[in-house]
C-alpha cells in the first residue's frame, strides 16, 4: 500500500471527523492520522533491524528523510487471513502438503494478482473511514 493510500485515508477522515471534533488549540491525536501510525510501525521496524530495512527499502532509508523517500509503506499478507473471511472465492486457502496459503497457487511463493488485493483492501478501509466519519455527531 503506498503512501498515496494512507493519504486518501486520511483525507477522507480528517475532511470530516477533525473538523466536527478538534480544532486548532485541541489537536487530534496521531491515532487519527494513519499515515502518523504508519510511520511509527516502520521506524519500530527501522530502528530495530536497519540493515534489513535498508535491504527492503534501498540505501535511501539510512537517511535522516528516510519516510519521505519509501513509496510503499505496507505490505499487508497478514491482511489475507482476514481475507479468508471477508472476500469470498478470492482468498480462500489451498493446501500444499501441510502448508494452507492464501492468495497464490503451489507455483508460486508470491500473491497471483497482488493489484486485486490491494483493491479491496483500500475499498474496505476507504469505507471504514466513511463510516467512522459519519457516525461523528454534526
Amino acid at each position: 500500500l503506498t503512501r498515496e493510500d494512507f493519504q486518501e485515508w486520511d483525507d477522507i477522515i480528517n475532511s470530516k471527523v477533525i473538523r466536527k471534533i478538534y480544532s486548532p488549540n485541541f489537536p487530534p491525536p496521531d491515532r487519527l492520522n494513519l499515515m502518523a501510525v504508519a510511520k511509527h510501525n516502520l521506524e519500530v521496524f527501522r530502528s530495530g533491524n536497519l540493515e534489513k530495512f535498508v535491504e527492503i527499502y534501498g540505501d535511501s532509508a539510512r537517511g535522516d528523510d528516510w519516510f519521505e523517500t519509501i513509496k510503499e509503506l505496507s505490505c499487508p499478507y497478514d491482511t489475507l487471513a482476514l481475507l479468508t473471511a471477508l472476500e469470498h472465492g478470492q482468498y480462500q486457502p489451498s493446501v500444499f502438503g501441510k502448508h494452507s496459503m492464501c492468495g497464490c497457487d503451489a507455483s508460486s511463493h508470491d500473491l497471483t494478482d497482488p493489484e486485486i488485493l490491494k483493491g479491496i483492501i483500500n475499498q474496505r478501509v476507504k469505507e471504514s473511514m466513511r463510516r467512522i466519519a459519519e457516525s461523528v455527531p454534526h
